[in-house]
């Protein structure tokens, strides 16, 4: 799981991969938000889910407004896609 303040939402972001329980497929990308800041000590704020696979694998509520990227297929904001990437290249 990696952290990021996203300056455009206004919120922080937890990105991380969930491991598939099915055996099968890679997983999947998912994405909360939150008001504070969840490395803190005292962290306890509710998160929101970004996107699909963090409301369907959490019983995180979807972020109200929901982001909208500038296409139909940016589901994520960059600052969330970044951390995702550089947590990739750690791992090669």
């Amino acid at each position: 799981m990696t952290v990021v303040y996203d300056d455009a939402l206004g919120k922080w972001l937890l990105t991380g991969s969930l491991d598939a329980t099915d055996g099968v497929s890679d997983g999947v990308f998912a994405v909360w938000a939150s008001t504070e800041d969840p490395t803190a000590d005292t962290f306890d704020a509710p998160l929101e889910a970004l996107e699909g696979s963090a409301e369907g694998n959490s019983d995180a509520p979807f972020m109200i407004p929901a982001y909208v990227g500038p296409t139909d297929m940016d589901a994520a904001p960059p600052a969330a896609l970044f951390c995702a990437q550089e947590r990739l290249a750690g791992r090669q």
